[in-house]
């Protein structure tokens, strides 16, 4: 149980959460297969990146899309309508996190405004 807490659970506060968010984010996907990250750089914030050695560590900028894909509400929509479902986009923003904990299955990331949970159900709450 103690390798378990040790190796598989985390809890990432400040810089340490922002250097791992893309990396957890882009697992999160693969674990799941719900969807993918797409980079949303414009050419001079890319080469900027890139010329201060910052590719390796956020391939994909510190904001980034997060494009998950939601299956339709029932069968008949499936087959009567033929909706094959919809894909939500939201901004990952790793400048803004304060923290993220869980585990890759199931993982909580907190901003100042806004949590969001990551597991079997993708949710974003907002706090007021």
């Amino acid at each position: 149980m103690a390798f378990v807490k040790e190796w598989s659970e985390f809890d990432l506060y400040g810089e340490d959460a922002a250097s791992n968010m893309w990396d957890l984010i882009y697992d999160y996907c693969a674990y799941y297969g719900c969807g993918y990250t797409s980079d949303i750089r414009d050419e001079t914030s890319f080469f900027v990146d890139d010329s201060m050695g910052q590719s390796f560590l956020f391939p994909q900028g510190r904001t980034f899309m997060l494009n998950y894909y939601v299956a339709p509400y029932n069968w008949r929509w499936k087959y009567i309508r033929r909706k094959k479902g919809i894909t939500i986009t939201t901004v990952i923003d790793a400048t803004n996190v304060e923290r993220i904990v869980g585990t890759l299955a199931n993982f909580t990331i907190f901003y100042k405004d806004r949590i969001i949970k990551c597991g079997e159900v993708f949710d974003i709450t907002l706090i007021h």
